[in-house]
């Protein structure tokens, strides 16, 4: 389900997206989506390239393999922070969910499954196909500290998702949308791996890159998805309150360190340079 789900309806909506994105700014549209292909595919080509998409394939596939073997390891280090959490911010989830409309969770499911694809495929289509690809290369490595600096935190302060760490009354909200959805996403997210969040961090990176390096509206559409996923993903029951405040400020030290790392600089005229 979840994967028909990616393959039939992310590309569908980053198509529409770059439509009408396109005819705001860049005239791009569907072309747009083959020109960002085939400009990615050369950034790729190269040797700095192929290193980044290595690298963030690799750290993908150790987060799987972390994921399948995640409840031996906890079990065996016997750690657990989710009583802590719970402690520092009462029922928080359950609360947020009590007050959403199902009508609104439903569509909050929705964008918490195409949201973190869409915030990577946008952002990378369209600077891929105008040519920036210094922003493009910086919200790849960026995405890789995501990964990178998360494990160790999943793995020695694991942190369950609220409606599955019986000290919720959170639901599993994600059910609403698709019945037994839940253990499809388990493939590279353990139920533990909630601090922090990824979501969060992830939807902050690419609207730090956009905010960045333009357009100015797909940077505002960007912050709109930020904003409305940090009510999301407590309310839907998968992260604590503490866990999309710490996504933040972790997406925010993972966007910074690969702008440094990149030696990206500022230009007046059209945020980061190519």
């Amino acid at each position: 389900m979840l994967a028909v789900l990616y393959l039939a309806g992310v590309p569908l909506l980053a198509i529409a997206g770059l439509a009408w994105l396109g005819r705001v700014e860049l005239g791009s549209g569907v072309s747009g989506v083959g020109r960002g292909t085939l400009a990615l595919w050369r950034l790729v080509s190269t040797t700095g390239g192929r290193w980044l998409g290595l690298g963030l394939g690799g750290v993908l596939a150790l987060a799987s393999i972390q994921a399948r073997w995640d409840p031996d390891l906890t079990a065996r280090l016997g750690r657990d922070w989710t009583p802590l959490v719970r402690a520092l911010e009462g029922d928080l989830p359950a609360a947020m969910q009590a007050v959403t409309p199902e009508p609104v969770l439903w569509l909050l499911a929705a964008m918490y499954l195409l949201g973190l694809p869409l915030c990577i495929a946008l952002p990378l289509l369209w600077w891929g196909g105008s040519g920036r690809h210094r922003p493009a290369a910086g919200i790849t490595l960026a995405l890789l500290a995501n990964y990178l600096l998360a494990l160790p935190f999943y793995v020695f302060a694991p942190v369950s998702e609220p409606a599955w760490s019986g000290l919720s009354q959170a639901l599993p909200a994600l059910e609403l949308f698709a019945a037994g959805l839940t253990p499809d996403l388990r493939f590279a997210s353990a139920l533990d791996n909630c601090f922090p969040s990824l979501h969060v961090s992830i939807a902050f990176t690419a609207w730090w890159f956009a905010r960045r390096a333009g357009p100015r509206l797909l940077a505002r559409i960007l912050l709109v998805h930020l904003v409305a996923l940090l009510w999301a993903v407590p309310a839907l029951g998968v992260h604590w309150v503490t866990d999309a405040l710490f996504g933040l400020a972790f997406g925010a030290l993972c966007a910074a360190a690969a702008e440094r790392a990149l030696f990206a600089y500022e230009d007046p005229g059209h945020g980061l340079a190519p």
